[in-house]
């Protein structure tokens, strides 16, 4: 199973013109394998296009998330994560 970051997420869906044709090709070599996503992912990536009122962009968003693994992560890990971003 491979996270996907929002980071990479965006760059895939918005097939930004360097990093994607990268990221696909890393991804591709990783097949069969898994990808997953976390709520927090979701929600980092959907933020522009909501405030942008972008509906295409948050249907390609959708399609996109429809085709992962969304774990369910309990608070501590997200606390932990930003203990570890403080530091």
């Amino acid at each position: 199973m491979i996270y996907l970051d929002a980071c990479l997420v965006i760059y895939l869906v918005e097939n930004h013109s360097v990093f994607a044709p990268r990221i696909k090709q890393h991804l591709l070599q990783a097949a069969p394998a898994e990808f997953a996503v976390s709520p927090l992912v979701k929600a980092e990536v959907l933020v522009m296009p909501f405030r942008q009122n972008n509906t295409l962009l948050i249907e390609c968003y959708e399609a996109f998330f429809a085709s992962c693994l969304t774990l369910t992560l309990p608070d501590s890990v997200f606390i932990h994560t930003a203990q570890l971003r403080a530091t």
